[in-house]
């Protein structure tokens, strides 16, 4: 069902770790998919998504905190949120990102009400018990980003980036919420094929990433 590990560099070489077993259960499965990235806060807790497990086996959010001394190798698992896979979203295998203030921020390939279960971006407020939003819905016939979302990644103005199955696109926050903007579709653009992996933001907003099987390298200038 996965695990999450540490590498430690020794004086014989690198030493694995486990810090914890999913079971499969309430705990979480396969936390992988396509990139699972794990975050870290500045108490070193980490944060990550598994893309099965928990009540309705449609994935859950997890929080791992370090064990209190040295002597014990045990990290504790708590689950932050646990997906019903309709609405609310379901598979989040993408891993999470936080933001200063410790929300955390994800996707689910599946769920939501965008009509076509594409798929959401949510956000879990830490000062509200880890509650729950929804910040965008994706569709395949009415979002011209269509759907499946991969991981996000905040710019310096706050403004979340990813990738869908076939569309680089840009979340905004504002008094009302957030609005999405399309940035480019390479569906029908030969050479281009199915965008998965996370993007990266650079000092300058200059977006870089990869396209999973088309073989290709791209940066993206505001």
């Amino acid at each position: 069902m996965g695990v999450v590990f540490k590498l430690s560099l020794t004086s014989t070489g690198w030493k694995e770790t486990v810090l914890h077993n999913f079971t499969g259960s309430s705990d979480g499965a396969l936390p992988f998919l396509f990139s699972a990235t794990l975050a870290m806060d500045a108490s070193g807790n980490l944060y990550g998504s598994t893309y099965k497990g928990g009540a309705a086996d449609a994935g859950v959010v997890f929080e791992l905190s370090p064990p209190a001394t040295t002597t014990t190798a045990a990290w504790t698992e708590k689950i932050l949120y646990t997906f019903q896979g309709g609405s609310d979203g379901s598979e989040p295998g993408t891993g999470v990102i936080l933001d200063k203030s410790g929300n955390v921020y994800g996707t689910t390939t599946l769920g939501g009400t965008g009509g076509n279960n594409g798929g959401i971006v949510f956000e879990l407020t830490a000062a509200n018990g880890y509650a729950k939003t929804v910040l965008h819905n994706f569709n395949r016939f009415t979002d011209p980003a269509e759907d499946f979302p991969n991981a996000v990644t905040f710019d310096a103005s706050g403004n979340l980036w990813g990738m869908t199955e076939y569309a680089l696109f840009k979340l905004s926050p504002g008094t009302s919420g957030w609005t999405e903007t399309f940035v480019f579709n390479w569906q029908n653009t030969p050479g281009w094929s199915v965008g998965f992996t996370p993007l990266i933001v650079d000092s300058h907003g200059v977006l870089w990433g990869t396209d999973t099987w088309g073989g290709l390298a791209f940066k993206v200038v505001p």
